[in-house]
């Protein structure tokens, strides 16, 4: 039974009831919308429907839309015109709200997260059991105008991009570390680094895919780089690539070769520091090892947020600690004691201390404690690690 909204009264059928208001049914939909003048008419639809979908399934009437696309037919694109007109309406009206209306923003969040996995694991299935194939397989940008707009659009963002470069960054200068502090707090921060790290290392180690795969077993065994450049490049340019590789080689770490890279004055005494720093970290290893401590050399820390390797002089593993041995002019000593401000420094050395300064938080991250000798501070090295242990 149907109850009439004007008088309250109920019927089988409103249709004939409706004329005792002075109202004609349209007008009375009107009105009401959404309300039924027949009950009837419900279930007709509902016993219309499931007629329908038996006789779709048994395969003797075939969906009209079947196998057409809003491109192909002009049907499709006026009735979907039409419902995104309707729903555009009741949103501006106010008849309708939006699904996220009444949730939080970090709720809206997760329900579109959750939503995107599902969708990306079902794809990734469908694709490894061939169920589906990518649309653009096979096709080129002058086969075929989607990929063609597609590829347009990737080249104009590219072109945005660059405009985005250095300090116009919003990301310049920060690290993935420094967003997780300011996102999570600074004790969750630190311990999702070191299991990111962690899992760098471990990744690096026994369970990486070509671990062991040495001689024979290797793929690039007896192939040499110049093989290589011939095979992409072509046998003049691969000359070119090894004459300039044996040369770099040779003549890397020549006194020309840093004349020619820093200039004469710093040239010099950079070329001098190097062979001078080499003999001051000899000696230091020498009088641990005379100390009776086991230690590696070249210890490495992976650091995955810039996708490389951190190098540390000596590393003490029964304590724990490592050691850098510091060359005055390299690392540049008159900073630290004052003698120097910032602004005063060349591009070179500034970028010697933040790697210096990195290479200290990487330690402090993944739980090493860290010694810094200078050049010629070396013998007080015992004293300092008894204090440190």
């Amino acid at each position: 039974m149907l109850e009439c909204l004007e008088c309250g009264k109920k019927f089988r059928q409103l249709i004939s009831h409706v004329k005792v208001h002075n109202m004609t049914p349209a007008e009375y939909k009107n009105k009401y919308p959404g309300k039924l003048l027949s009950e009837w008419s419900e279930k007709s639809k509902k016993k219309l429907s499931s007629c329908r979908k038996k006789k779709i399934e048994e395969g003797k009437i075939s969906i009209w839309c079947e196998g057409l696309s809003i491109e192909n037919n002009e049907i499709l694109k006026i009735s979907r015109k039409k419902i995104s007109n309707t729903i555009k309406s009741k949103f501006e009206s106010g008849e309708t709200k939006h699904w996220s209306a009444t949730k939080s923003a970090e709720e809206v969040r997760e329900i579109y997260q959750k939503s995107g996995e599902k969708s990306s694991k079902t794809k990734l299935t469908n694709y490894a059991l061939g169920k589906t194939v990518s649309w653009r397989k096979g096709l080129t940008k002058e086969t075929d105008e989607r990929v063609k707009i597609a590829g347009e659009k990737t080249s104009q963002s590219l072109i945005k991009n660059e405009s985005m470069v250095g300090s116009k960054n919003p990301m310049f200068g920060k690290s993935v570390l420094d967003i997780w502090i300011k996102k999570y707090g600074a004790e969750k921060a630190l311990e999702m680094w070191k299991e990111k790290n962690e899992n760098a290392n471990v990744r690096r180690g026994k369970d990486h895919y070509a671990f062991g795969l040495t001689g024979e077993l290797n793929s690039r065994h007896g192939i040499s780089n110049f093989d290589i450049w011939k095979r992409k490049y072509g046998e003049k340019k691969a000359e070119e690539l090894e004459k300039d590789r044996i040369r770099k080689s040779v003549y890397g770490h020549t006194l020309e070769a840093y004349i020619e890279k820093y200039g004469n004055i710093d040239g010099y005494k950079i070329y001098k520091e190097r062979i001078i720093n080499t003999v001051n970290c000899v000696k230091l290893k020498n009088i641990i090892k005379n100390a009776g401590f086991k230690i590696i050399e070249e210890f490495g820390i992976y650091d995955d947020n810039k996708r490389k390797w951190s190098f540390y002089d000596i590393y003490i593993e029964s304590l724990n600690i490592l050691i850098e041995s510091d060359g005055c002019y390299w690392h540049v000593k008159d900073y630290y004691d004052g003698k120097k401000c910032w602004e005063d420094l060349t591009n070179r050395e500034k970028n010697v201390i933040e790697n210096d300064k990195h290479k200290n938080r990487l330690a402090e991250l993944m739980g090493h404690k860290l010694i810094r000798i200078w050049e010629g501070e070396e013998e007080k090295i015992i004293d300092v690690i008894n204090k440190q242990s």
